[in-house]
C-alpha cells in the first residue's frame, strides 16, 4: 500500500472513530460495569449497564467500517486496528456477555482492555495524520469529475516475477480496451495513476462513461457469481472426501454458468450503447473482444483479483445544471451508475479454490481458441 492510500484509509479510520464517539460509549459501559461490580443487588447500575450497552450498539451501527471493501478490511487487520472497530468489537463484547453472564467482574476487566486498544488506536491515528501532515504526504482522493480503475493482483498469479506481470499487465490493458472503444467509439492509452506493491495494486484513470461501462459489467459477474461462490466451496468439500470426478462436475457447471451467459449480457451492452460505433463496420470485431474481456475479468476475479471503479461527480453549478452547455456525461447519471454498480462488488468475499481456469486471458486469439475447444 502506498502512503497516500494508508493516508487516506486512517483519516477515513479516525474520523469513524470520532464520529461514532466509539471510545466514550466504551468507556461509559466499563464505568457502569464497575459500579455494578461494586454492588451488584442495585438494580439501577444492572439498567446502567444495559442502557450503556444498548448506546454501544446504536453508535457502532452507525460505522462505516462494515461497509469498506474487503482490500481495506484486510489492511485494517493487518494493522490490528479492525478488531477494535465495527462490528468485530461489538461481537467480542456480546460474546463477554454471553459468557460470563454471572461473573460481570470478568466482563469488566476484559472490556478495560478493549478500552485500552481503542484508545491506544485513536492517539496512533492522530499522531499519524499529523506525522503524514507534516512530511506534505497527501490523502489519496479524488478530484470532482475522474474516475478511476483499481486492480489488485495476487503475487501467486503472476509467480512474484518481472515477466509474468508485464505479461499480465499487458492483458490488462488488452481487457480495457474493448469497454472504452464501446463507450468513446475509439481506444486510447489508459494513463497510471497509482502503484503499490503489497500486492500489485495498479490504479489508472478513466473516462467516467467507460468506468461505467467496466462497473456494470463487473456488478454482472458479481451478481452470477453468488452460485459459483456456493460451487467453490462444494468443490472444495468433495476434494477434501476424495472425490474428483464429483468436483471436475461441479467446476464444469460452474464454468457453463459464466460462460453460457456472458454473449447474452455484451449483447445488452452492445443495443444500450453501441451508437457509439455505428458507422465503422466494426460490430463483430468488438463483440467478440468484449465477450473475451469480460470472460476475462471473471476469471480473474475467480483467481482472487480485486477490481474496482471509484468515481466523483462534478461539481455542477446550479445555474449551469440548467443551461445547455451542461456537459454530457453530468446529464447522463453516469456518476450514479458507477457508484450504484460499485456498492455491488465492493464485498465479494472468496473462499475455496478457482474453479474458472478455462476462461480466456482477454486476448482474442486465445479468447477463439478456447471457444473452439469446449
Amino acid at each position: 500500500m502506498n502512503a497516500e492510500r494508508l493516508h487516506a484509509l486512517a483519516e477515513l479510520t479516525l474520523d469513524d472513530l470520532r464520529s461514532t464517539n466509539l471510545l466514550a460509549y466504551l468507556e461509559n459501559l466499563h464505568v457502569a460495569l464497575k459500579h455494578l461490580v461494586g454492588n451488584p443487588a442495585e438494580g439501577s447500575y444492572q439498567q446502567s449497564v444495559a442502557q450503556a450497552l444498548a448506546d454501544l450498539r446504536t453508535s457502532i451501527e452507525a460505522s462505516r467500517i462494515d461497509g469498506l471493501p474487503p482490500g481495506d478490511r484486510e489492511t485494517l487487520a493487518n494493522l490490528n486496528i479492525l478488531p477494535c472497530i465495527g462490528s468485530d468489537v461489538m461481537n467480542e463484547i456480546d460474546e463477554l456477555f454471553a459468557e460470563n453472564q454471572m461473573t460481570p467482574s470478568i466482563v469488566k476487566d476484559h472490556l478495560e482492555s478493549i478500552v485500552d486498544r481503542v484508545r491506544q488506536i485513536q492517539t496512533s491515528l492522530e499522531e499519524m495524520a499529523s506525522a503524514f501532515a507534516y512530511f506534505g504526504i497527501e490523502s489519496e482522493h479524488l478530484d470532482p469529475g475522474d474516475c478511476e480503475l483499481s486492480i489488485e493482483i495476487p503475487r501467486d498469479e503472476v509467480q512474484n516475477s518481472l515477466a509474468p506481470l508485464g505479461v499480465e499487465l499487458r492483458r490488462l490493458d488488452q481487457i480495457l480496451g474493448p469497454f472504452q472503444e464501446l463507450a468513446t467509439g475509439s481506444r486510447s492509452a489508459v494513463p497510471v495513476k497509482a502503484i503499490s506493491t503489497s500486492n500489485f495494486l495498479f490504479t489508472v484513470e478513466l473516462d467516467p462513461d467507460t468506468g461505467a461501462l467496466i462497473a456494470e459489467a463487473l456488478a454482472w459477474i458479481t451478481s452470477r457469481y453468488d452460485e459459483v461462490v456456493e460451487l467453490r466451496e462444494m468443490v472444495e468439500r468433495l476434494r477434501g472426501m476424495n472425490l474428483p470426478g464429483e468436483a471436475a462436475a461441479i467446476e464444469s457447471k460452474g464454468r457453463a454458468r459464466v460462460l453460457d451467459e456472458i454473449p447474452r449480457f455484451v449483447e445488452g451492452l452492445l443495443q444500450d450503447r453501441g451508437v457509439n460505433l455505428r458507422g465503422q463496420g466494426r460490430d463483430n470485431e468488438i463483440t467478440t473482444a468484449l465477450i473475451g474481456s469480460v470472460r476475462a475479468l471473471a476469471k480473474r476475479i475467480d483467481h482472487s483479483y480485486r477490481v474496482r471503479v471509484r468515481a466523483l461527480p462534478p461539481e455542477i453549478d446550479p445555474e449551469a445544471a440548467e443551461s445547455e452547455t451542461t456537459n454530457e456525461v453530468e446529464k447522463s447519471g453516469v456518476f450514479e451508475k458507477i457508484a450504484e454498480f460499485g456498492s455491488q462488488t465492493d464485498y465479494l468475499e472468496l473462499h475455496g479454490s478457482p474453479i474458472l481456469f478455462e476462461l480466456g486471458d482477454g486476448e482474442i486469439e486465445d479468447d477463439e481458441s478456447q471457444s473452439a475447444s469446449e
